[in-house]
């Protein structure tokens, strides 16, 4: 794509072409009722001169203005009258040319903790598969992340590393993790997959538990290196996601570092973010350091202290504050979540069926993108 080869271009014109828009069509209406303004006391002027020898005295407020028609330059006159049409028609076409340019497409980024067909299908990766195509179908433009678990088949996939994107250390509880950019398509679809990799968290077969059940003891590292990941990609990329959507509670931290650890690289600085609440909890709690590993500068006490706890309810709880809006992507979520999303007084999406949450979502999307741009 081209604008993944050249981003910072593709992200100045687009940022040009809607300054642009904004400055011309601000100016033609401050200028265009002065120009009608001018152009009717002119032609009034130029009637009321028909009557030789008069005086007029012609008050067109905050400016009375008196001709005296014995030494009116009527030649004058018809110049300025001449220019003033030629004016307004130049706002016109101006306008019309405005109207002409190409509208900045939203961007939207997807980042989901399952996507099929690169995992099995569950009501989260079909989501995370059907939802990007359908929004990008609506005339938005998407990226969008998931983990490269080790289950992954990159060869039947054809997944390949993006070397430009890959090769920075993410330091995690004082431990340097290398991040690996590997990318795929689906051809059906029209969209490519972005997938963080990791060898000490990714490479295992299994999502978040062994085979015997049992929850990955580092799950909350695992969480952070994703969250961080996906945002350290984006800036590399160098394309400004108007709304980013989360999926899945690997994907909690995203709207706390968007908030607070990112929100003033311009990137991410007028971003909206939305989390999407599943059927996904989990009755284990992170390790006691868990807040330190989420820390980053710019994260203050007073949002860590749901990390504290390190259970599921608490991270959602979290997420949810530090998003713009929320949705509910199963029919049933968890008793205590369900009674915070009715306190919470941020704009909720409730549960959709398969059949309309595509058009649901992009409705919901629009209606904060309109709230951004007002």
């Amino acid at each position: 794509m081209f604008c993944d080869v050249f981003p910072n271009f593709y992200s100045f014109v687009n940022t040009l072409t809607t300054k642009w828009r904004k400055f011309i069509n601000k100016t033609i209406i401050l200028i265009l009722p002065a120009l009608f303004l001018r152009m009717f006391c002119l032609i009034y002027n130029e009637y009321r001169m028909s009557g030789a020898g008069q005086r007029c005295i012609l008050h067109c407020p905050p400016i009375a203005f008196r001709a005296n028609y014995d030494q009116f330059n009527r030649f004058k006159l018809l110049k300025k009258s001449i220019m003033t049409v030629f004016l307004v028609i130049l706002c016109f076409i101006f306008q019309f040319a405005v109207a002409l340019l190409p509208m900045k497409k939203a961007n939207v980024l997807f980042v989901s903790q399952e996507i099929t067909p690169y995992l099995k299908e569950t009501p989260l990766s079909l989501i995370g598969r059907y939802l990007p195509q359908g929004i990008q179908e609506r005339g938005k433009e998407i990226r969008t992340f998931m983990p490269r678990y080790g289950s992954i088949n990159e060869r039947r996939n054809q997944l390949h590393e993006v070397i430009r994107l890959s090769g920075m250390n993410l330091i995690i509880d004082d431990a340097d993790h290398p991040l690996i950019i590997k990318v795929a398509s689906i051809q059906s679809a029209r969209m490519q997959i972005y997938f963080i990799d990791n060898e000490d968290y990714f490479q295992r077969k299994a999502l978040i538990r062994d085979k015997n059940n049992r929850f990955f003891e580092d799950n909350d590292e695992r969480a952070v290196f994703f969250s961080r990941g996906v945002l350290e990609t984006v800036k590399k990329l160098g394309w400004a996601p108007d709304l980013i959507h989360c999926h899945g509670w690997m994907t909690s931290l995203i709207p706390l570092y968007v908030k607070k650890a990112f929100n003033e690289n311009p990137l991410f600085s007028e971003s909206k973010v939305v989390y999407s609440v599943y059927n996904d909890q989990f009755n284990e709690k992170f390790g006691d350091h868990f807040a330190k590993k989420v820390k980053l500068e710019g994260i203050g006490e007073d949002e860590l202290k749901y990390y504290a706890k390190g259970d599921y309810v608490h991270i959602t709880r979290a997420a949810i504050d530090m998003s713009d809006a929320v949705i509910i992507g199963s029919p049933e979520i968890h008793p205590e979540i369900q009674a915070y999303l009715e306190s919470c007084g941020k704009p909720v999406l409730g549960y959709q069926d398969e059949n309309t949450y595509i058009e649901a979502y992009d409705a919901f999307y629009n209606s904060l993108l309109e709230d951004k741009a007002s």
